[in-house]
Order: structure tokens, then C-alpha cells, then sequence
């Protein structure tokens, strides 16, 4: 999962290189315990960047506020679940890592056109999501008990367009050894 950090600041740094006028604000869905945010921050501290982070686990998001305390101006905490709510501002940046591959096609859908609705006109939506191409996946599923939505590049511009993507908004790039996949849309 380490590379999911380095792509989500690797975002990061394109959307606030340049920026001078307003600060960059990030939606950031299913945080977990936000390490990559604290990690952004601590090497950041020049960049404006204003973050809202929402997990629906408790213990996620209590570790998260100890760990980003001294960020709690550019740092805020929802315990929700994002299938039923999503802060109501206009993001630069919505992210996220983890999530879409626990969801079925109808709730990725769902999800992405809500993700969507909340992002700001230039702005970009960036969903993580394991590739069929997974060394790894008997291992996870077999020994792991862990099962997740494997989708291919094809698929997740299916479910974009279903979402109400324009087609030329939508890019899907690999991370470098090829098992994560990143659904880029542009508003």
C-alpha cells in the first residue's frame, strides 16, 4: 500500500505546484488513520492545503486526530460513512486509495457520482482500485480471506461513464509494478 502514498502525494504536489491564490482543499475518503495527510503536511508546511478526511471506522479516525493534533487547522475528522454522507464543500482534489475495491459496481457508481458532485469545476476525482493483474490475489483471497472488486482499465471507464463522466475527463494510469489502478476524472 505504500505506493498508494507516494501516488496520493505525488497528486498532491501537481495540484499545488503553481498555486498561489486560494489554498488546494482535499477530500480524502476512507482516511484510515491519515498517515499519508500527517506525512504531506510535515514535509509540507509551505503548501496551503486544507484536508477533510471521513472513515466510518472509530478507531481510525481517533488515531488519525492524535496523530494529526497539531494539524487541526488544516486537518478535519468525520466518523461517517460515505455512502450516506460526504461534506458538503467544494473540493480541489477528492482521493481515494482503498475504498472502491470493497464495493460492487452499483455502489462504486453511486459512490463516484456523489465524489463527483462535490468536486469543484476543475477539479479531480482520483480512485484507487486493485487491478486484475495481482500476483497476489490467491494469497489474499485463500489465505487472507480477503476478497476484493478487481477491475480492469476498461471496467473502471465503464463505471465512470455510468457515473456521468464525460469521456474525455476520464484517464486511467497503473502504478509502477502494475497492481494498483488509478481512475482519474475530471470535472
Amino acid at each position: 500500500m505504500r505506493n498508494r502514498k507516494s501516488y496520493f502525494h505525488h497528486l498532491l504536489h501537481a495540484h499545488t505546484a503553481g498555486r498561489t491564490k486560494t489554498p488546494l482543499r482535499v477530500l480524502n475518503v476512507a482516511s484510515g488513520p491519515a498517515r499519508d495527510v500527517r506525512e504531506w503536511v510535515l514535509d509540507n508546511p509551505d503548501n496551503e492545503v486544507f484536508f477533510d478526511c471521513v472513515d466510518a471506522e472509530i478507531h481510525a479516525i481517533e488515531c488519525a486526530k492524535k496523530m494529526c493534533a497539531p494539524f487541526a487547522n488544516c486537518v478535519e475528522f468525520y466518523h461517517r460513512n460515505v455512502l450516506r454522507f460526504l461534506p458538503a464543500k467544494g473540493y480541489d482534489l477528492v482521493w481515494s486509495a482503498g475504498l472502491f475495491d470493497y464495493l460492487a459496481d452499483r455502489s462504486f457508481v453511486y459512490l463516484l457520482k456523489a465524489l463527483m458532485a462535490v468536486t469543484k469545476r476543475g477539479g479531480e476525482v482520483v480512485v484507487g482500485n486493485f487491478s486484475d493483474f495481482n500476483p497476489s490475489r490467491d494469497y489474499m483471497e485463500l489465505l487472507g480471506d480477503w476478497v476484493l472488486q478487481h477491475r480492469t482499465l476498461d471496467h473502471l471507464r465503464e463505471l465512470a461513464l455510468e457515473a456521468g463522466a464525460a469521456a474525455d475527463s476520464i484517464e486511467v494510469q497503473w502504478a509502477p509494478e502494475g497492481v494498483n489502478l488509478f481512475l482519474h476524472i475530471r470535472r
